[in-house]
């Protein structure tokens, strides 16, 4: 009867310790569920920093890209006011040397033929008035061509909705 004690306490015993052992991987079960989750919300938070760089790559290559065309506009824009100013000034330019040709051959028809006058006479005073003409075209150019510099300058340094004025203006 002792040794059937002792056998039915050791019975005990060892379901005792079943039972702790089976309390003990309970909790490491989840411990490593634990685990488990807390490695996969590391990974797709990796996964989202991820993502998150290469979306912020490309908004800053969106926004060179940008910057760029944005530049190459400006200058388009530039150049475009730049041909339609010479555009203009030929125009103008063309107007005057037929309107000069024209006096120059009224002026020769009156001096020669019903002045009756020497022709060498005319001749020396269109190459003054040639040469003085000329002279004034430099220097209208000239000042014509610094305008529209600044025209562009000013053009360059303005604001996108500055130029939507002068156009509109134009």
């Amino acid at each position: 009867s002792l040794a059937l004690i002792e056998r039915t306490q050791c019975e005990r015993s060892s379901a005792r310790g079943e039972r702790v052992e089976v309390a003990a991987m309970a909790r490491q079960g989840n411990i490593g569920q634990a685990r488990a989750n807390l490695d996969g919300a590391m990974g797709t938070m990796k996964d989202n920093m991820k993502l998150l760089s290469e979306r912020e790559e490309c908004l800053t290559q969106l926004e060179d890209k940008s910057t760029n065309l944005n530049r190459t506009a400006s200058k388009f824009h530039q150049g475009a006011r730049m041909v339609n100013w010479k555009t203009r000034a030929a125009g103008y330019t063309t107007a005057l040397v037929v309107i000069a040709l024209g006096l120059w051959a009224v002026l020769f028809a009156l001096h020669v033929h019903v002045g009756k006058r020497n022709i060498w006479e005319f001749v020396a005073l269109s190459v003054v008035a040639l040469l003085l003409g000329y002279g004034i075209y430099v220097c209208v150019t000239r000042r014509w061509a610094a305008a529209a510099n600044n025209l562009v300058s000013d053009s360059s340094t303005s604001g996108s909705s500055s130029g939507d004025e002068e156009q509109s203006a134009e």
